[in-house]
């Protein structure tokens, strides 16, 4: 702020209160109660400094922009010497390698993610599925197995049913279940139940088993019961 050596009481009044401090009123007017010469010293000092700090100031600029300068001189240096020595190709190729090894060992593990999860939703099923309607799980659960998968194309796996030839169908799970429980060729082995015009309590099952009681061992088995096993077996191999 520059101060004026005169001035009026309106301008008096427009200033803070410790410059009006540095004022003497003199008749109508104020005049600034300073030496003359001290404060044309701090005027000139005052000047001098802002000329040092300026000159400072377009120095440093000056300075910057040559060492940016330099650097930039130095980086392009290098990469010229890099190219002609073919160490910028060695490095890219280095680089695609190393990506293309994370990129393959990722896939590998989400490979492995994504048949751990298939396999425990299948076998879940398939072991539900072979102990619930059969007498033999063990001799159905191959047959039930070969027709299930998982789709893991959304946000969740989901278990879908497949076709004799492996492609997914439109068939539920339940819908499966109710095929084998209604194929003749699994019969000897299939629960007898109302559902599936099972016998009642105390009749012969298919299978040759009382309804209500344990499902027949294999050695307990007659050679018809066997027989259709093995059809239903070598059947679902076709």
């Amino acid at each position: 702020m520059k101060l004026k050596r005169k001035i009026s009481q309106s301008e008096l009044e427009q200033l803070t209160k410790e410059v009006q401090e540095l004022y003497t009123k003199v008749g109508d007017e104020f005049i600034l109660n300073l030496d003359d010469t001290a404060f044309e010293t701090l005027k000139a000092e005052k000047k001098s400094a802002e000329e040092k700090l300026a000159k400072y100031e377009a120095e440093e600029e000056e300075r910057i922009r040559k060492a940016e300068e330099r650097a930039k001189k130095k980086a392009q240096e290098e990469y010229e010497k890099a190219k002609g020595d073919k160490d910028v190709e060695a490095i890219e190729k280095s680089w695609t390698d190393k990506y293309g090894k994370l990129e393959s060992e990722f896939k590998d593990l989400q490979e492995k993610h994504n048949g751990y999860v298939t396999k425990s939703l299948v076998d879940s099923a398939v072991t539900a599925m072979a102990n619930e309607i059969s007498t033999h799980p063990n001799l159905i659960t191959p047959h039930i197995r070969s027709r299930l998968g998982v789709d893991l194309s959304g946000d969740s796996p989901k278990l879908v049913v497949l076709d004799e030839n492996g492609q997914r169908s439109a068939l539920t799970v339940d819908e499966l279940k109710k095929s084998f429980i209604d194929n003749k060729e699994f019969s000897a082995i299939i629960k007898a139940t109302s559902a599936n015009g099972g016998a009642k309590a105390g009749a012969n099952s298919p299978s040759g088993t009382p309804t209500g009681e344990q499902p027949k061992r294999l050695g307990e088995m007659s050679d018809l019961e066997l027989a259709q096993i093995a059809k239903a077996n070598l059947n679902s191999q076709e």
